[in-house]
């Protein structure tokens, strides 16, 4: 035989809410504000590292067209010196007088540019 529950009680009621269902609808507002804050944050991150990769992509390619530019304007000369360099086996030192003409030719080409530096690969 089952004892009624007596609302007076404290042990029936802590008894008998601990059996209740858990209710959703009281926390539906709460786990939907954060699911929608964690999707927008997720989203929000992606489309930055989107963004970063894509404008340092354009700008890698503007650097390319500016060098490929400048080099379209280089004298007989000035490319024989550039060959020259390719040419060697050891890196020159940075006294080297070619060295020096390609640098002072280069400074001035690029003035007023973003591009800073020139890096050279012979592929070997």
């Amino acid at each position: 035989m089952t004892r009624p529950v007596d609302s007076d009680d404290p042990v029936d009621s802590a008894a008998h809410a601990s059996t209740r269902p858990f209710r959703f609808v009281r926390y539906f507002s709460l786990l939907s504000l954060a699911a929608i804050a964690g999707v927008a944050s997720l989203l929000a991150w992606l489309y930055g590292w989107q963004a970063e990769r894509a404008l340092i992509e354009q700008g890698e390619q503007k650097n390319l067209a500016q060098l490929q530019l400048m080099i379209n304007q280089w004298s007989v000369a000035e490319r024989a010196q550039v060959d020259a360099l390719l040419a060697r086996r050891t890196a020159p030192a940075a006294e080297d007088e070619i060295v020096g003409a390609v640098a002072q030719h280069f400074a001035q080409a690029v003035a007023g540019t973003s591009i800073r530096k020139l890096k050279t690969f012979t592929g070997d």
